[in-house]
């Protein structure tokens, strides 16, 4: 039996990886060289799909790398350099970059890497319904079509730039083991339980907040059914979910931090799935197949109930599908009711949730709990057969799902468009790879630089970068850095002896010019100012280069400096300027008037300030504390502004408005002179 069991199990991974590779058979024949995307988007999407994919296939293989060779960097590097924790302006990518560790180790190549660690999203998900719907079934085909539902759930297999959103692939398994440790109990159980959840964590909020709701849904009805029992499964459940909770918490909590600090990580909306878009033509429709098998299991469960451990969790899972649905939709309409999505109402506790975007992605994973109870209408359809003749049917139930996705004709009609992937050449020149990695050190700067978040020329920088792993200055993610403006500011001003003085105070060494996105005229100017001006070429040094590329280090003779004292205000002529009372957004000039470079001491934060307005007599008319975002660096005689939000007095007249560090409030690092009008009748 158990040999029997084995084979089985053995034949449905064999089929699983069969179907994953048939899945991005596009990008086997050069899968160093190519990678997926979904081509039946429209031009707009694929290429902005293209970017998406390239910055997530940065994020998961750079932080592989670290993970194989500095994990103690995992965190402290990556985009948008110098902010610190920049990860958390976007999505985290630990779960998929954890499956690429091996890959990479292997190969050696973040484009292959990527490839192999999609194929394992979609085959390890296969795996683990199958595992964890033969529990509930005791039935192999069952589980087999169970299985391959939930690794071809439509949005797992059409969009290949966003694993991270699609990671429920071990939510199975903490499901499995949640009945396990209600019906058995057994700190053992309950450990598997929180491993696989805090795989779970690892992945994206998306993921996350979907498989909560399917196993709160699943829970609710554990806890009733098994309350009898209470002793044998609450102390070990009650050990999982600390543990589960210290992972979210050191996950999680550098997003919180990112948003207490720089006042970004905030949305004013969220968008969420349109009801009409869970029927047939519908991005959210799951399947005819699986609606059939699950409306099978339900008439069954009418008629009857089929205990695994004293539990028939059908009512349950169907609980946890609607409810996952209903989350992701604003309202559902049900007898003439609009009921608002239970997350509007989280939104209000649950600190950062208003910062996520796409809540219609949440709905996917009601394929977790619909594939189970679509295994248990297989069970129906199958039981009292011959072993053969269930294979049969399982077998058939597989061409038909695999037929329902991957034939144009029935893929437009289920899910509203065809779910095959093609493939793009994405690999760089062999000479900027091997240019790179020959010479890149410290964090690297592109020019021209991209500047924020979202920007074109940022993203497709990445792919290249992706060869490196090391930090680097481009801003591709959801969110802007609060330190883009600076950052561009000082990339603008190159060659600049300053600008290379203050960049290097930063830590950036290397200075990818990229001579295919400027014209010829700019790249021989740049390259004219370091042969004539003796102070740029002792701090820019050309290493290499390739039709595309040059590649300078940069380096600075000028001892750097992280005291704020060295800054000191800087008032140029005629900077007067004239506002209204009330809130108001104001500029400061600060200047470096020292021999060195000033460089805010990491980790870099917005600093305690107090401003204070002087009246025309020189007396102290208002007092604000606040926070502002200091000159990140600044080289010997350079100047910048600060800008912050200030509360303007109500007294017309002429004021001096100086700003201090809040612990040196007699010493100003900025100054400005500032009339107030009268406000406007």
């Amino acid at each position: 039996m158990r040999r029997s069991r084995a084979a089985s199990f053995l034949a449905a991974a064999i089929v699983y990886l069969g179907v994953a590779l048939w899945q991005f058979r596009a990008v086997l024949p050069g899968p160093a060289t190519l990678l997926p995307e979904n081509p039946h988007v429209g031009d707009t999407y694929v290429a902005l799909g293209r970017l998406d994919l390239t910055m997530v296939l940065w994020v998961v293989t750079g932080n592989a790398e670290r993970m194989l060779t500095r994990p103690a960097h995992l965190r402290a590097e990556g985009q948008c350099h110098p902010l610190p924790q920049a990860y958390t302006l976007g999505e985290h990518m630990l779960g998929p970059s954890l499956l690429a560790t091996m890959p990479l180790a292997l190969t050696g190549d973040p484009i292959a890497t990527y490839n192999a660690m999609l194929v394992l999203t979609l085959w390890i998900p296969g795996i683990a319904m199958f595992l964890c719907a033969r529990h509930f079934t005791r039935s192999d085909p069952a589980a087999f079509v169970a299985g391959l539902l939930f690794c071809l759930e439509p949005g797992r297999i059409r969009d290949s730039g966003h694993p991270f959103i699609h990671g429920d692939l071990w939510a199975p398994l903490a499901l499995l083991f949640l009945h396990r440790t209600f019906a058995r109990g057994g700190l053992a159980n309950a450990l598997g339980c929180a491993v696989f959840l805090g795989l779970t964590v690892l992945e994206s909020l998306y993921a996350l907040l979907g498989v909560l709701l399917v196993l709160a849904a699943y829970g609710t009805g554990a806890v009733w059914r098994f309350r009898r029992d209470a002793a044998r499964w609450l102390p070990p459940l009650a050990v999982a979910a600390a543990l589960v909770a210290g992972i979210a918490f050191v996950v999680l909590r550098p997003y919180l931090q990112t948003r207490a600090t720089w006042d970004v990580l905030v949305r004013e909306g969220t968008s969420f799935m349109p009801p009409d878009q869970y029927a047939p033509g519908g991005q959210g429709f799951p399947g005819c197949v699986l609606l059939v098998l699950v409306a099978v299991a339900l008439a069954d469960r009418m008629r009857r109930r089929r205990d695994e451990e004293g539990e028939d969790p059908r009512w349950a899972l169907l609980g946890a599908a609607v409810l996952v649905v209903w989350s992701s939709m604003r309202t559902l309409p049900i007898a003439g009711l609009e009921l608002p999505s239970p997350v509007l109402a989280l939104k209000q506790v649950v600190p950062g949730l208003d910062a996520v975007r796409a809540m219609a992605s949440v709905g996917r994973v009601a394929v977790l709990p619909a594939a189970l109870l679509a295994g248990y209408g297989v069970l129906v359809i199958t039981e009292r057969r011959s072993r053969a003749l269930g294979a049969g049917v399982a077998a058939l139930l597989g061409v038909l799902v695999m037929s329902e996705r991957w034939l144009p004709a029935l893929a437009v009609a289920s899910f509203g468009g065809q779910l095959d992937l093609a493939a793009f050449r994405a690999r760089p020149p062999d000479a900027d790879i091997e240019l790179l990695r020959a010479h890149a050190r410290g964090a690297i700067l592109d020019l021209p630089h991209g500047g924020g978040s979202g920007s074109v020329a940022s993203g497709s920088y990445l792919m290249l970068e992706s060869f490196s792993a090391r930090p680097v200055a481009t801003c591709y993610n959801s969110f802007p850095s609060p330190l883009a403006g600076q950052v561009s500011a000082l990339a603008a001003a190159l060659p600049r002896a300053s600008a290379v003085d203050a960049l290097v105070a930063l830590g950036f060494e290397t200075l990818l010019l990229r001579a295919d996105r400027m014209e010829p005229k700019r790249v021989r100017f740049f390259t004219d100012l370091i042969d004539v001006d003796q102070a740029i070429a002792e701090r820019l040094q050309l290493l290499g280069q390739t039709d595309r590329l040059l590649l300078f280090r940069m380096r600075s003779p000028v001892p750097v400096d992280h005291d704020p004292a060295l800054l000191a205000a800087h008032v140029p002529e005629a900077d007067t300027r004239t506002v209204e009372p009330g809130r108001r957004t104001l500029e400061l000039g600060v200047a470096n008037p020292t021999a060195r470079i000033y460089a805010q001491s990491p980790p870099i934060a917005p600093l305690p300030v107090e401003a204070r307005w002087h009246d025309g007599a020189g007396r102290v008319a208002h007092v604000e504390r606040t926070r502002a975002i200091l000159p990140i660096a600044l080289a010997p005689g350079a100047t910048a502004r600060v800008t912050l939000a200030l509360d303007v007095p109500a007294q017309a007249g002429n004021y001096d408005l100086t700003i201090a560090l809040a612990d040196a409030p007699e010493t100003p690092l900025a100054v400005t002179r500032v009339t107030v009008a009268s406000p406007a009748p």
